[in-house]
């Protein structure tokens, strides 16, 4: 039997603070780790890794939004077929002493009213691009029907980046 494990940042990336896990005990780890093979694969990031290790073509894009909306909602009813789909999760920035800390959504909780109460206001601002978006259970993804070459270039399309940078310079 072959089992296929991705473990994102197995080893600890902050190289500052070896004294703190140089004694860590991991017995199941070391067990895993020993009786596997390590098998290196140039890849585009975890999504294409794991599109790639279990059969799911890429498209024009790797299809991350898509899949992730089916496991996140399966009985969300929207058909994707003729959409170019986009996954925005939120996220908090922590303000520290000399650094910004990204954390996800588990930091705090937004109920799905302030879900829709956000994508009620991007689907007003973006009407004329044609884009619509729909708050799910875990995070805000939206499907839309322009047609475009790569769901990046229909991004680019609606102003998804201008809105983004104006976002977070407080021109909105």
């Amino acid at each position: 039997m072959h089992i296929h494990l991705l473990i994102p940042d197995l080893f600890w990336p902050d190289t500052s603070l070896k004294e703190t896990i140089k004694n860590w005990s991991l017995p199941a780890l070391e067990t895993i780790l020993t009786k596997s093979q390590l098998n290196q694969q140039p890849s585009e990031g975890i999504e294409a890794w794991l599109c790639e290790t279990f059969g799911v073509s890429k498209q024009q894009d790797w299809p991350i939004a898509p899949i992730t909306l089916s496991l996140d909602d399966p009985d969300h009813g929207l058909e994707s077929n003729s959409k170019y789909w986009l996954r925005a999760d939120p996220v908090h920035l922590r303000v520290a002493n000399n650094h910004l800390l990204l954390a996800d959504s588990q930091i705090f909780k937004i109920s799905l009213k302030e879900a829709n109460q956000i994508t009620d206001t991007f689907n007003r601002y973006f009407t004329k691009d044609e884009v619509s978006f729909a708050a799910f259970s875990r995070s805000l993804v939206h499907g839309f029907t322009q047609n475009s070459q790569s769901s990046n270039k229909t991004a680019k399309s609606c102003k998804w980046k201008k809105y983004q940078y104006s976002a977070s310079e407080g021109n909105r």
